[in-house]
């Protein structure tokens, strides 16, 4: 008893010393002038451009973050985008075996799975075993951290990582977290016990950026704060710009940057707001080009103490067309191509691809309470249906109850996104967030009145299903 206090206090002065710690940090930089999104988290005089040695370059390119439900709803988001983004990176990435990818949330993988044919895939399997294609995190959305319950964090994880190894066979290795607004000492937990080992993070509150670029920490081992040793230990990247589209992750000049944007060429959709336009990659400017994007690279790697440089290019939604593809990566193996050739530059450059997002939000309201009784309808759905098989009745049990357990899952996990809990969304989107949880609710019901209906039949052999009939008059009960 008297070790159990000891430990207790001690545990307890930890947690008021980092406390503390954050406190003093945040007071010492409160005086800041405010970040500015046209300026990045650091004046640049605050980073020193050294030659130093950059001995992998880390290009991500194809970054493209799914938002699953914020001003258009799953489904509109679905067929407006995502099925187009995912159908050309099976075409992208078999083109050119350098080429690489990356996905977060399965709902909309699992959707687009669903309406692919047989020879699609096996290509992204085959894609997915070279390592051309990565999973990350894999849960079924990329949640919110602060209202969800730690058991929906968990519920959406399993839903993710068991589709993900039934239809792919993979687990997931790596966490990709670039848009919930703010980080939780609970997901690095939770991932850490998923068996992956290693996360990134991006909203973060700019101080605190601040302070880990200036004592280059912003690549550490995560613990939390009651582990007296490493068992809980997650290696976490923090990325130290204001958001991650591609204007604020190359380095600390976004005005330069988006330079590099090719999706901004002039005569597209989208321009600059710096007003200074991409040039296509030429053998004329190629040198010019690549000295410039290489200084920004040099200026991010002063903060951080590894000489690997990771570097998303992407935003949300992206590469829904495939001239985007194509923009992005011959342009980008044009620049590599010539620094790979120019030992003089002290760089080697790897192009890969990958998956992003971002808008900051200073504070939201939770506005939408639910509580869908989930967790009651499994425990009495799996000592139902285990009854019935070791009873040689599973034929009579409703097994279509599974499918609808499953869709209540899944729906429960869409809830749990940074855009639908938090109550960010758009009012249509919200109202379809609400359908999708009232129809889950009802079939929760269904699925524990068939339950309870199996469980409390006396003679299990004149069990018969109706779902026309109240239970209590089909059949004799056993009163408890």
């Amino acid at each position: 008893m008297k070790l159990k206090k000891q430990v207790t206090v001690c545990g307890a002065a930890i947690f008021c010393v980092a406390v503390f710690s954050l406190y003093l940090m945040l007071d010492k930089v409160q005086h800041d002038p405010p970040r500015r999104q046209n300026g990045g988290n650091f004046p640049r005089s605050q980073i020193s451009v050294l030659q130093n040695r950059i001995e992998q370059l880390e290009q991500l390119l194809e970054e493209n973050h799914e938002i699953i439900s914020w001003i258009k709803t799953f489904d509109k988001y679905y067929y407006d985008q995502t099925q187009h983004i995912l159908n050309n990176m099976v075409v992208k990435l078999q083109e050119d075996p350098r080429r690489r990818f990356i996905w977060s949330e399965i709902s909309f993988f699992s959707k687009w799975w669903d309406n692919i044919n047989s020879q699609k895939r096996t290509a992204v399997r085959r894609l997915v075993a070279n390592g051309q294609l990565e999973m990350t995190t894999g849960g079924w959305v990329m949640p919110d951290e602060a209202n969800t319950h730690y058991f929906a964090m968990i519920d959406q994880m399993i839903e993710g990582h068991q589709w993900l190894k039934k239809n792919i066979g993979v687990n997931p290795r790596s966490g990709w977290a670039v848009d919930p607004f703010g980080h939780s000492s609970t997901m690095p937990y939770l991932l850490k016990r998923s068996n992956i080992t290693s996360m990134l993070i991006q909203r973060v509150h700019y101080s605190i950026k601040k302070h880990f670029a200036a004592t280059r920490s912003l690549e550490f081992m995560w613990r939390q704060a009651w582990d007296p040793d490493s068992g809980t230990d997650i290696f976490c990247h923090m990325m130290p710009f204001y958001s991650y589209d591609v204007p604020h992750t190359c380095g600390p000049d976004p005005k330069i940057c988006c330079q590099f944007d090719f999706r901004r060429l002039p005569g597209g959709r989208i321009n600059c707001p710096w007003k200074t336009p991409p040039r296509a990659i030429t053998e004329s400017n190629v040198a010019e080009r690549a000295n410039l994007l290489l200084d920004q690279y040099r200026k991010k790697s002063k903060l951080y103490r590894s000489k690997v440089v990771l570097v998303p290019l992407g935003d949300d939604f992206r590469y829904d067309k495939l001239q985007e593809w194509d923009a992005q990566f011959l342009n980008y193996q044009k620049l590599f191509d010539y620094m790979n050739s120019h030992p003089e530059l002290h760089v080697k450059g790897r192009v890969t691809y990958q998956c992003g997002n971002g808008h900051h939000w200073a504070f939201y309201w939770t506005q939408i309470p639910v509580s869908p009784n989930i967790r009651g309808a499994e425990i009495l759905y799996s000592l139902a249906i285990n009854h019935a098989r070791r009873a040689g009745l599973e034929s009579k049990y409703p097994l279509s109850d599974y499918a609808l357990l499953t869709d209540a899952r899944r729906n429960l996990g869409l809830f749990q996104h940074h855009d639908a809990i938090t109550g960010t969304a758009k009012e249509a989107v919200v109202i379809d967030y609400g359908v999708r949880l009232l129809h889950s609710l009802m079939n929760l019901k269904r699925i524990l009145i068939n339950a309870a209906h199996y469980l409390v039949v006396a003679d299990k052999e004149k069990y018969h299903y109706d779902h026309s009939v109240p239970f209590f008059s089909t059949v004799t009960v056993l009163w408890l």
